[in-house]
C-alpha cells in the first residue's frame, strides 16, 4: 500500500477526518508547507537576479570587445568572449526559472522543474564553444607574438572585467543561497572565476608592458586552461544531475528522518531525484502488521510531514507501507520482476 503527495500549491493540514476519528494526525495542525506564493516569490527573485546579471555581464563584455578591437589583446578577447557567453547562459537560467513556474498537468505530471536542468546543459555547451574560440585566438597570438597596441586601454578593460564579474558573482551567490537555487549559486561561482581570469588578462598586458611580447598570448592560453577547468567542474554537476545523481548524505538524512517517526520499524528502497530545485522522494516504510489502516495511513503522513519540515527542497513524496513481519511475502506476486 502506498500514498503519494505532490506539493503543487502547498500542503494545508486541515483534514477533519482524523479529528472525527479521534486520531492525533500530523496533518491536523493547520499550517502550510511551501505555499505557492512563497515559491513564486523566491522564483521571482531568481528571475530578477538573472535579469540584472545578464545586463551587467553584457555591458562588461561589450566594453572589453570594443577595447580589444582597439588594442588587440588576446587575453582580453578570451575574457570578453567568456563574459558574453555568460550572458547567454544567464538568460537561459532566466528562461528556465520562468518556464518552471508552469503548473503540472497530465502530460507533465512532475511539473516543468527539469527546465532548469536543460538550461544547465545549454550552459555547458556555450562554455565549451567559448573556450574553443578563446583558445584558438590565444594560441595564434602566442605563436605569432601578436600583442596589444593600446596597453593602457586594455588594462582598464581587464579591470572592468574583473569588477563586473566580481560584483555579479556576489549578487548571484547571495540570491542563490537565499532562494535555495543551486544553479544560480553555481553561476555566481562561475562569475567569480571569470573575475580572476580578468586579472590574468591584466597580468598578460603587464607582461607586454614590461617587454615580454608573448605574455599576452600566454595569458590567453592560461585563461583558456582556467575555462577548461570550469567546464570540467560544471560538467560533473550538470551530467550528474541529468543522471539523477544525489548526495549520499541527503539519502541518509531522508532515511534517518523517516526512521524516527513512531510506528516505523524500518525504512528501505529510498530513492531521491532532483528536477531543478525540486526534490522528489520515494521510500518504503515497514509498519507493525496489526496496525489498523487509518493508523498506518497517519504513520505515512507523519513520515511525509517530517520530510517536508526537515529536508530542504522536497517537492513530492511517495510513501509505500509494508507489514514488517511479512515484507517478502507481501511482495511475492511481483518479486520475479525484480530479477535480472
Amino acid at each position: 500500500m502506498s500514498v503519494r503527495f505532490l506539493r503543487r500549491h502547498g500542503y494545508e493540514h486541515d483534514h477533519d477526518d482524523a479529528h472525527d476519528r479521534g486520531v492525533a494526525s500530523p496533518r491536523a495542525h493547520g499550517h502550510s508547507h511551501g505555499a505557492a506564493g512563497g515559491l513564486d516569490l523566491r522564483t521571482a527573485e531568481g528571475i530578477r537576479a538573472a535579469r540584472w546579471s545578464s545586463l551587467a555581464l553584457l555591458v562588461t563584455g561589450a566594453i572589453e570587445l570594443v577595447i580589444f578591437a582597439l588594442g588587440n589583446s588576446a587575453g582580453l578577447l578570451a575574457d570578453a568572449m567568456h563574459n558574453l557567453g555568460d550572458v547567454t547562459t544567464t538568460l537561459a537560467i532566466w528562461a528556465a526559472f520562468t518556464f518552471a513556474r508552469r503548473e503540472a498537468n497530465e502530460r507533465f505530471p512532475y511539473g516543468y522543474h527539469r527546465a532548469e536542468d536543460l538550461a544547465g546543459m545549454f550552459v555547458l555547451i556555450v562554455m565549451v564553444a567559448s573556450g574553443i574560440a578563446a583558445g584558438y585566438e590565444s594560441l595564434q597570438h602566442l605563436l605569432t607574438g601578436s600583442h596589444p597596441s593600446h596597453l593602457a586601454l586594455s588594462a582598464v578593460a581587464a579591470f572592468v572585467g574583473f569588477a563586473g564579474n566580481e560584483l555579479t558573482a556576489q549578487y548571484k551567490t547571495r540570491v542563490g543561497r537565499r532562494i535555495g537555487s543551486v544553479s544560480l549559486e553555481a553561476d555566481g561561482a562561475h562569475s567569480r572565476v571569470d573575475g580572476l581570469v580578468s586579472l590574468a588578462a591584466l597580468a598578460g598586458i603587464g607582461g607586454v608592458a614590461a617587454g615580454f611580447e608573448r605574455a599576452d598570448g600566454l595569458a590567453g592560453v592560461l585563461i583558456t586552461l582556467v575555462i577548461a577547468g570550469v567546464i570540467v567542474s560544471t560538467a560533473r554537476g550538470v551530467i550528474g544531475r541529468g543522471m539523477d545523481a544525489v548526495d549520499p548524505a541527503l539519502t541518509s538524512q531522508v532515511r534517518s528522518v523517516a526512521a524516527a517517526v513512531p510506528d516505523v520499524l524500518d525504512v528501505h528502497d529510498v530513492r531521491l531525484r532532483w528536477a531543478g530545485r525540486a526534490l522528489f522522494v520515494s521510500l518504503s516504510i515497514a509498519l507493525p502488521p496489526q496496525l489498523p489502516l487509518a493508523q498506518a495511513h497517519d504513520a505515512a503522513e507523519a513520515v511525509r510531514h517530517a520530510l517536508l519540515h526537515q529536508v530542504e527542497g522536497v517537492q513530492a513524496v511517495d510513501v509505500h507501507m509494508d507489514p514488517a513481519a511479512e515484507h517478502e511475502a507481501a511482495h511475492s506476486l511481483t518479486a520475479h520482476h525484480d530479477r535480472d
